[in-house]
């Protein structure tokens, strides 16, 4: 594979943004800070050039910080339902890739420039095509090519990456790359403190901390093991959200989370074993039933439930937990 080249593919990004009409930054649906940050990094860039962009994600905005994160920047952040994709000339898609199914690009577009760390998933985008899992951050990544650009980050952008990479490495403590850490040392000096401490800790519905009581009600421990059925959830994204609160329990070095809503059933799993790869474990126990994915330490994915009666729901969400039991056994055996 040929050596990534900031400079070049920059100025690829460059031109094609300055070609652009209408620019449309798409995030994966329900995302996350660093994917929200990710497009805010390219909306800035776009915003330098004094051309047209939006910022727009599918699904839902569900956790507390997101709605806070999103709330506090000044960028054009929309949902899909209020844009037409036949308006736009130029897409890119950051923190996911083309026919990964955690995002809303349409089956009759491309995606112009992709932008991402996960594994890569087979398909490459028309101009830029930057997937790294080596790459830290997909906030990293992008922040790069502001740098390149030589294109100044206000405080609010600032704080939207900074909290992004606390996020994604767990207060740089998991799967922390020298970039990770680079960019953190470089943004912190300018981050809006208030304004970050605003983000981490906001107010929260009550629907969470019902969830988290379901959550803690239906917890299964085995050995180092736990797993957890939260039922049915308002929102997908408190799944993972609190499969990383779990992970933090005394013992514990393994977690999977899940929950549905009445289309789905959302799964996280996490683990603190640095040598693991929970992407690909993931992808084994979903198989053909959904779509999976994600890093050595974490990974998302999710089972469609339109094809199952409420019977063998039951038996999904059994045969998710044996097996994420029985993949454990095999990691903790190889060592």
């Amino acid at each position: 594979m040929a050596k990534f080249n900031q400079e070049k593919n920059a100025k690829k990004l460059s031109k094609a943004i300055h070609s652009a009409k209408n620019f449309l930054v798409l995030l994966h649906d329900n995302p996350d800070p660093d994917c929200i940050a990710s497009g805010l990094i390219l909306a800035r860039i776009s915003q330098a050039y004094n051309k047209d962009v939006t910022v727009a994600y599918g699904g839902h905005l569900g956790r507390s910080e997101n709605i806070t994160l999103v709330q506090s920047m000044k960028s054009r952040i929309c949902h899909l339902n209020k844009i037409n994709f036949d308006e736009f000339d130029l897409i890119a898609l950051v923190d996911s890739q083309p026919k990964t199914g955690n995002n809303s690009l349409p089956e009759n577009r491309f995606a112009d420039i992709v932008i991402d760390h996960h594994p890569f998933f087979g398909q490459k985008a028309t101009v830029i095509t930057d997937i790294r899992e080596d790459g830290g951050c997909t906030t990293v990544m992008a922040y790069n090519y502001l740098k390149a650009l030589n294109i100044e980050v206000d405080k609010n952008l600032a704080t939207a990456i900074i909290y992004a990479i606390l996020t994604e490495t767990q207060d740089l403590g998991r799967e922390t790359t020298d970039k990770d850490l680079a960019a953190y040392l470089e943004l912190f000096p300018n981050a809006d403190l208030p304004l970050l401490s605003r983000i981490k800790h906001p107010k929260r519905p009550h629907t969470y901390f019902k969830d988290l009581k379901n959550a803690i009600n239906n917890m299964y421990t085995e050995g180092a093991v736990v797993f957890s059925h939260l039922g049915k959830v308002n929102v997908t994204d408190i799944v993972p959200e609190i499969c990383d609160l779990i992970l933090e329990m005394e013992g514990i070095e393994w977690a999977m989370c899940t929950g549905h809503t009445n289309e789905r059933i959302a799964i996280s799993v996490r683990t603190n074993n640095p040598d693991a790869n929970l992407g690909e474990l993931l992808k084994r126990l979903v198989g053909n039933k959904g779509k999976a994915g994600g890093h050595g330490m974490m990974a998302g994915g999710f089972i469609h439930l339109d094809e199952f009666s409420d019977l063998s729901y039951d038996n999904l969400v059994h045969d998710l937990s044996m097996g994420f039991l029985q993949e454990t056994i095999k990691e903790r055996d190889r060592k």
